[in-house]
């Protein structure tokens, strides 16, 4: 039984999975831009709804990150939240689909000097960011510039969505390193001279460096720190929003990593970059993905099992 649903029932529930996903996607392509962004906020919406549980655990989530703010405005950032993941997918769909002088049009880079700087005298850099709007369209508009990079990203379980993901993230040439077990294939591309990207996420299940993160403990993943501290090379965080019918993509002054590795620099270098994220949230809360819980294996840091030792 387990052979035929391996090799059987599993390959055609994925087939039918991308079918649908292909429908789907032929629905925001054959859409105008404002409907198509509406419908993707509907469909997610309405997700929020059926999925009540899940709903209501974000909405704690973003109660304990953010406790100024009231009940009303907590369920206003989790539903703006939902809606924002309709969004970003119809907003790739349909920016993939784009000519690349339209797309230029409608993104915009901001505070460029350092980072096309080190592109032209063929020095790498880490640029570090996360899941706001829209880290897909920034990585494909930025290849379309002429920045060079690979990003990290994690694979899909089901081959042939992940196969066609990865075909609209490397429209103008990027290439996507995977997230399992990515350290040497990174490192082999920096030392290239080339440029990486990181959408860091709180909650790395393989990771046993845990960081506060809106005050409370989370799995965080040491990549970064450990890449730029090993290696000696800046990490430019990347501010991702949307502003006037555009996308902007805002590179802040580099974090230039502590000469000497330790456990306590990674750990600081984290918590760095974790602040960045923190200050990003706390001006557009519902722009962020908080549908991801950064900490479920909050209970698994032993600094948090010292803490609660007492009751």
């Amino acid at each position: 039984m387990k052979f035929l649903r391996r090799k059987i029932i599993k390959p055609i529930s994925f087939l039918f999975s991308f079918l649908g996903l292909q429908t789907m996607k032929a629905v925001f392509i054959v859409l105008p831009w404002d409907a198509s962004i509406k419908f993707g906020m509907f469909c997610t919406g309405l997700a929020a709804k059926l999925m009540k549980k899940r709903f209501r655990n974000n909405m704690q989530s973003i109660a304990r990150a953010l406790p100024e703010k009231s009940e009303k405005e907590v369920y206003e950032i989790c539903m703006g939240s939902w809606r924002n993941m309709g969004a970003v997918a119809a907003e790739f769909i349909k920016c993939a689909r784009m000519s690349k002088e339209k797309l230029l049009q409608i993104t915009e880079l901001r505070n460029t000097a350092f980072v096309y700087e080190r592109v032209k005298n063929n020095s790498p850099m880490i640029i570090h960011s996360g899941h706001f709007p829209n880290w897909e369209v920034f990585n494909i508009a930025s290849d379309a510039r002429g920045l060079e990079k690979a990003v990290v990203a994690q694979g899909l379980k089901n081959p042939f969505i992940d196969k066609e993901l990865e075909r609209m993230r490397g429209l103008y040439g990027g290439r996507i390193i995977n997230t399992d077990n990515p350290f040497f294939a990174c490192v082999k591309w920096l030392k290239s001279g080339k440029s990486l990207a990181i959408l860091s996420d709180q909650n790395a299940y393989k990771s046993e460096v845990y960081r506060k993160f809106f005050g409370r403990w989370c799995a965080c993943s040491p990549l970064t720190p450990l890449l730029s501290i090993k290696l000696q090379i800046p990490v430019v965080p990347a501010k991702l929003y949307r502003e006037n019918g555009k996308f902007i993509v805002e590179f802040l002054d580099p974090v230039i990593p502590p000469l000497q590795y330790s456990q306590e620099t990674v750990e600081n270098m984290v918590d760095v970059l974790n602040k960045y994220y923190e200050g990003w949230i706390r001006e557009r809360p519902a722009d962020w993905l908080w549908a991801h819980n950064r900490w479920k294996r909050e209970k698994n840091a032993p600094q948090y099992e010292a803490e609660h030792a007492n009751g």
